[in-house]
């Protein structure tokens, strides 16, 4: 299982949060591709049926409309989720 708590130092709209968790899942998913991670199946792992990516916000600043991987709070979400799930399997 693989649970991701993304917390943002920022405001985002609530169209922005539910990218957030696309964002964060799409990097989870090209981490585990680029690791070579199978299932026991032999395909490439997408995650496990029980992950969970829980998105909390400070509410600081004008809000973000949008955090996919193309803006700045979705750029900094995907970097963190890449290197800490990269850091998590590498530690197993």
């Amino acid at each position: 299982t693989i649970n991701l708590i993304v917390l943002v130092d920022a405001a985002l709209t609530r169209a922005a949060m539910v990218n957030a968790i696309i964002t964060a899942t799409e990097a989870k998913t090209a981490t585990l591709t680029e690791m070579a991670i199978l299932t026991p199946a032999g395909a490439f792992a997408t995650g496990t049926s029980t992950d969970t990516v829980t998105v909390a916000t400070t509410g600081l600043g004008a809000p973000h409309a949008y955090a996919g991987p193309a803006t700045v709070p979705g750029w900094l979400i995907a970097k963190a989720v890449r290197q800490v799930v990269r850091d998590s399997l590498l530690a197993e």
